[in-house]
């Protein structure tokens, strides 16, 4: 497993071996995570409009998803709450209804040989690089600098999702489509939380300089629910600033012990 607890400004938490195919309970429906509106189909991370305020808990819906949720509750009023990389180690398999999109593996030199999203050259909009467009770390890029020599690192997300560069798996629907009349807008009047320096990192096989974000205050968030009328996002299907998103963290494996 990554010997590494700390990747960048994430800390990586191993939730414990994942040593068969994870089926989730038939109560369990995806996204774990939520649904939201944004402005942007390539950009899961960046919903203005979430279908409710309450962070939605993981519980029995993923391998050891009460630890992910006790370490997530235990990490309150402290700076770093959900700046965490999650894994399981020793595993080997995506949860059943998930597949592989990435795979990285470190040989004892110290190079890496990867595939999908940990690929640097692999970003969800085709027509931009990350390797040029870099300022930050991408989450994935972190989490696979954490491995060992031969050692070998899976991602997976829902099968048919999109796998996106920043640890998200997402699906897209019309605006239309989002569920109820009530929406949750957040705000983060203090952000960032903490200061932004330069930095370099290693992307792939090669040292790219970019920011790195000191933490030092805790997201002081402000949540409203707003009421929209009956049908109204309906009359924004044609509008290309809103995309529906359905989200889902995505799950990180480590072969090893």
């Amino acid at each position: 497993m990554p010997t590494a607890t700390w990747a960048s400004d994430f800390d990586l938490v191993n939730l414990g071996p994942l040593t068969t195919t994870f089926t989730a309970p038939p109560e369990c429906t995806l996204p774990v995570q939520g649904v939201g509106l944004g402005p942007d189909a390539y950009k899961p991370d960046y919903i203005l409009w979430y279908q409710q305020c309450d962070i939605v808990s993981t519980g029995n819906c993923l391998p050891s998803g009460s630890a992910m949720d006790d370490d997530y509750n235990s990490r309150t009023g402290q700076p770093n709450q959900g700046y965490q990389l999650y894994y399981y180690s020793p595993a080997a398999a995506c949860p059943a209804d998930w597949k592989t999109v990435g795979l990285v593996s470190r040989a004892n030199d110290g190079s890496l040989s990867y595939s999908g999203v940990f690929d640097p050259l692999w970003v969800t909009r085709p027509e931009k690089s990350v390797t040029t467009e870099t300022v930050f770390n991408p989450l994935v890029n972190r989490w696979a600098n954490a491995l060992g020599p031969q050692e070998t690192g899976i991602a997976c997300c829902p099968s048919d999702w999109i796998p996106d560069v920043n640890a998200f798996c997402f699906s897209n629907f019309p605006a239309g489509k989002f569920p109820g009349t009530t929406a949750c807008g957040i705000e983060n009047t203090n952000w960032p939380p903490g200061t932004y320096v330069p930095g370099s990192f290693p992307l792939g096989n090669q040292t790219v300089t970019g920011i790195v974000l000191s933490l030092t205050t805790t997201l002081d968030l402000i949540s409203s629910e707003t009421t929209f009328p009956s049908g109204y996002w309906a009359t924004a299907d044609d509008d290309q600033d809103w995309e529906g998103f359905a989200t889902q963290n995505m799950i990180f494996l480590a072969t090893g012990d």
